[in-house]
């Protein structure tokens, strides 16, 4: 499976079938379905998936799927 592929799989696993229709602007705030606790799940979900582990720092700043898919190349080497 791509890194896309599990993104995607990580979407649908913490917002249901709703994962799959947000969009690179989507985060919190933006949609009812990704609120803080979601945004917690979704964090540890894509670490546990992706076998890495964000700073706690950072956590806050990965407000988007587009700041997500970014951090997530830096670590892929992408």
């Amino acid at each position: 499976m791509n890194p896309e592929e599990k993104l995607r799989s990580v979407l649908e696993s913490v917002f249901g079938p709703d994962g799959l229709a947000l969009t690179d602007d989507d985060g919190p705030g933006t949609t009812a379905v990704w609120d803080s606790v979601a945004h917690l799940n979704l964090i540890m979900t894509i670490e546990a998936e992706f076998g890495i582990a964000f700073a706690t720092a950072e956590i806050p700043e990965l407000r988007s799927l587009r700041k997500i898919r970014a951090r997530l190349e830096q670590v892929d080497g992408g």
